[in-house]
């Protein structure tokens, strides 16, 4: 196995990243808990400062690194890797200098603008149908809706907008199949993560923008209408369900469909244990798959495989025997 080597020097400045203006650059919702100390809206007890953290309810704690690891669900190789990327000075912590002022200066930085558009959306559309299966039209009308486009660097940018329509998160997914880019446009704020907006009182609840738009890809290849709302998180935090009940009180349905993994089910708990008592939760799991996208994938291979004969495929689905969705 081949290891990754960190010199000292390097491993000295990936401790010495400010927690509070790098989670402020990634787009999580900081908010002053009192001087000196921030939360992270939508994280319960967690609690921040710029050289370390500690999450009261998780019993876990420590500097940037361990910062990184649990947001991002990180090895530890990955979270240094991710810090030495960040070369905004505001993200330096100085010992002894004014934190207060420092989370001020990143705020002030730290605007949100979308990525520069490229001439071409010929990669997006390549990636997205071909590689991800994702259903043709879908894509074309988020396009059109201007929810999706392609960058300069041709990465897929999934926007977000708040109610007055005005963008305010951008989530970015490189087209390249071999360790594609992810992350959020510098500002983004992930109370108004990548939406459908739906006019029925249900929400479906997903991590990532692709695994939405895979969900609905097979609701519409099974002939269901996409009349609900369909939201995601940005990751696991519940920010963004927070703010979109706020925003659609008359919501009283809670599908969640997060990842089939510990953090997956971490935010179904996190969910369930904040609205059980004022709306219907339940869980929309992908298993035995890790994700919805996978689901989908895996479920097109295997219809493939029924019309070339190699597998028993149902005369009224057209999918392999035992294989639906509902």
């Amino acid at each position: 196995m081949k290891y990754m080597h960190f010199t000292d020097d390097q491993l000295a400045y990936a401790n010495h990243i400010n927690i509070v203006a790098y989670a402020r650059r990634q787009g999580y919702p900081v908010r002053e808990y009192h001087p000196g100390y921030w939360k992270i809206t939508g994280y319960g007890g967690l609690l921040i400062e710029p050289d370390k953290w500690y999450w009261e309810a998780e019993k876990k704690g420590g500097g940037p690194i361990q910062f990184v690891m649990m947001m991002k669900q990180l090895s530890w190789v990955e979270a240094v890797k991710e810090l030495l990327k960040e070369s905004d000075p505001d993200c330096q912590y100085h010992p002894g200098s004014d934190p207060v002022q420092a989370h001020r200066r990143t705020k002030e930085k730290s605007m949100f603008r979308l990525p520069a558009k490229n001439t071409i959306y010929e990669h997006i559309f390549a990636y997205l149908i071909k590689s991800r299966k994702l259903d043709q039209g879908l894509i074309q009308q988020l396009v059109k809706d201007k929810k999706l486009y392609e960058d300069v660097n041709q990465n897929c940018v999934f926007v977000g907008y708040d109610p007055e329509g005005a963008a305010r998160f951008a989530s970015m997914r490189g087209t390249k199949t071999q360790r594609p880019y992810k992350g959020d446009a510098a500002g983004s704020d992930k109370r108004y993560a990548f939406s459908c907006t739906g006019s029925t009182d249900t929400v479906y609840i997903f991590e990532a923008p692709i695994d939405l738009i895979s969900y609905q890809s097979m609701l519409k290849q099974s002939g269901r209408e996409l009349a609900d709302h369909y939201i995601t998180l940005a990751g696991i935090s519940i920010a963004a369900l927070e703010r979109y009940l706020i925003d659609y009180p008359d919501i009283r349905k809670l599908v969640v469909c997060t990842d089939h993994d510990e953090a997956g089910e971490e935010a179904f708990r996190q969910i369930y244990k904040t609205y059980d008592r004022t709306c219907e939760v339940r869980r929309q799991s992908p298993k035995p798959y890790k994700d919805f996208n996978e689901y989908l994938i895996r479920r097109e291979f295997q219809r493939f495989l029924a019309e070339q004969g190699l597998q028993p495929k149902d005369a009224e689905t057209g999918y392999p025997q035992g294989i639906s969705f509902r």
